[in-house]
C-alpha cells in the first residue's frame, strides 16, 4: 500500500481495517480456508517487507523504505508498550476466546461432550 498513498494513509488503514476485522468478522464467523491461508499470508510479510524496503531505498523514499523494512518488528513491538496496551484496554471491549475456540472446533467437526456425571 506504500506504492500507492502515504504511509500516515497506510497506517490509518490498517488501524480501521484491523479495527473493523475486531468488531464486524471475528465475533460473527470463523470460515477455516480463510483461516489457513491467514497464516501463510501473514508469513509473507517477513519476505515482502524487506523487498519493498530495498525498492523504496533505491527510489530514494528513505522514510517509506523504513517503515517498510521495520513494519514486521514493529507490529511486534508497538502492542507490548505499557501505554498503548493500556489504551487499547480502556477502549477496546474485552474479547473472550471461548466462543471462539467452540466456533472454530464446530467448524472441524468436533461435538461438545457431555459433562461427566459421578
Amino acid at each position: 500500500m506504500l506504492l500507492f498513498w502515504p504511509w500516515q494513509t497506510v497506517v490509518l488503514m490498517v488501524l480501521v481495517s484491523n479495527l473493523l476485522w475486531y468488531f464486524l468478522v471475528r465475533p460473527a464467523m470463523v470460515v477455516l480456508p480463510l483461516a489457513q491461508f491467514g497464516v501463510y499470508f501473514v508469513r509473507l510479510k517477513w519476505l515482502v517487507c524487506p523487498a519493498m524496503g530495498i525498492y523504496f531505498f533505491s527510489i530514494r523514499q528513505t522514510a517509506n523504505a523504513l517503515i517498510a523494512l521495520f513494519w514486521p518488528l514493529l507490529m511486534i513491538v508497538i502492542p507490548s508498550i505499557p501505554v498503548i496496551n493500556l489504551l487499547a484496554l480502556l477502549v477496546l471491549p474485552v474479547g473472550s476466546i471461548g466462543p471462539v475456540q467452540k466456533r472454530f472446533m464446530t467448524a472441524l467437526g468436533y461435538m461438545p461432550r457431555e459433562e461427566n456425571v459421578f
